[in-house]
């Protein structure tokens, strides 16, 4: 028997001795895993928590390593130690940024059923506010103006208006009020516009077209009386007529009469103002629109529309200046406008409407395309809120 007792022994002496090696190897390991863990506490009560995160993901990763070799060592240590950890690490990790709300305009366009006729046509609810704000951009390049000019002229802007429908006319149609409530020049109130607090009454007919005017006289006394200049007041008096006051506050009347389908399309003539040394020019801009297809964005389907179209004038001259002004200079203008119109069937509202125009001025005497501005006037318009009238 005593042959195998001493085996038995020896066996026992060689295991203890293994797990002796074991134990000074995982105690080594543990070791510097701890000083890491101390390396990491320091820089967090620095505030350098970038750094301090990162040696605790390391000291994480090595105990993790630790623990799967040597499964059997200091097991309530180990659980301590990797608990520790989790809190440090979540402790020092900034906060996840919210996701960015994908914006309408970014939504693809599918073409969905193209059999389905769509109704463009605007319908707003007796009773309601309609809120909408414009942002604008004006940036102007040219050769012959100097930079500090050119500054002056850019420029960025942000509207607000509310349109209300006060009551529902008998045969169809609407009483209808248009107030531009505030506005921002260059990221600044424009507390002097003559334009904010107006408001401007009229009916629409069964179509949604501006019939008349309740307050014409009022409104063009205002805008005349809150002008910068003696010129200015004169321009306006010639150019706020009925018909370019109606134009003010008509809604889309380039939306199609009749329902239609993806893929129809359709043209319409626009007059649009445009910016020049003469001052304000109106020109006829003759466009196409087609109904491309659909976009989906948070639960909603809006039917999209695109367009473009060119355009070309003149203005300027003797014969187009405003009383008491003297200038024989005319000019030229050529140019092009497109956008994109987003339209809820359920709300029967246009939602969101992106435009750019660019154009260019010059001097009609002077055929050098050195001398021409050119223009970049991008627009967006957005339904901002829906509320009950005031």
């Amino acid at each position: 028997m005593k042959p195998f007792v001493m085996l038995g022994v020896a066996c026992l002496l060689m295991f203890s001795a293994e797990v002796r090696a074991q134990d000074a190897a995982a105690e080594d390991q543990y070791f510097d895993v701890y000083s890491l863990i101390l390396k990491a506490d320091t820089l967090a009560n620095k505030g350098r928590t970038d750094e301090a995160r990162s040696n605790y993901v390391k000291a994480e990763v090595a105990l993790k390593k630790l623990k799967e070799d040597y499964p059997l060592w200091n097991t309530k240590t180990v659980r301590y130690r990797l608990d520790y950890l989790n809190t440090k690490i979540e402790a020092t990790t900034p906060p996840a940024k919210p996701a960015m709300k994908r914006a309408l305009s970014d939504e693809p366009i599918v073409p969905g059923n193209s059999s389905d006729p769509v109704d463009f046509k605007l319908k707003f609810r007796a009773g309601q506010g309609y809120t909408f704000t414009e942002d604008r951009s004006l940036t102007l390049k040219s050769d012959r103006l100097d930079p500090a000019t050119l500054a002056k002229l850019n420029k960025s802007s942000t509207d607000t208006i509310v349109v209300t429908a006060l009551k529902d006319r008998d045969g169809g149609g609407q009483e209808m009020e248009t107030q531009q409530v505030s506005g921002k020049l260059n990221g600044r109130d424009e507390t002097d516009d003559p334009m904010i607090g107006l408001r401007v009454r009229y009916l629409t007919d069964a179509q949604g077209k501006v019939e008349s005017l309740e307050n014409y006289q009022e409104v063009v006394d205002r805008l005349v009386n809150g002008a910068n200049s003696d010129v200015e007041k004169e321009f306006l008096k010639k150019d706020l007529t009925e018909a370019r006051v109606k134009e003010m506050v008509t809604m889309n009347d380039e939306l199609p009469d009749h329902p239609v389908k993806v893929g129809d399309t359709w043209g319409h003539t626009s007059q649009k103002v445009l910016t020049a040394p003469t001052g304000a020019l109106i020109v006829h801009v003759d466009s196409k629109y087609t109904f491309r297809g659909w976009a989906a964005h948070e639960g909603r389907k809006y039917a999209v529309i695109d367009y473009g179209g060119d355009y070309a004038g003149s203005s300027g001259g003797d014969a187009d200046s405003a009383p008491g002004e003297k200038t024989s200079m005319a000019f030229n203008e050529t140019g092009n406008v497109s956008g994109k119109i987003w339209f809820s069937p359920d709300q029967s509202m246009i939602v969101q409407e992106n435009e750019t125009s660019k154009y260019s001025i010059q001097p009609a005497s002077n055929g050098n395309a050195g001398n021409a501005i050119h223009v970049a006037d991008d627009k967006v318009v957005k339904l901002a809120a829906n509320t009950a009238a005031q």
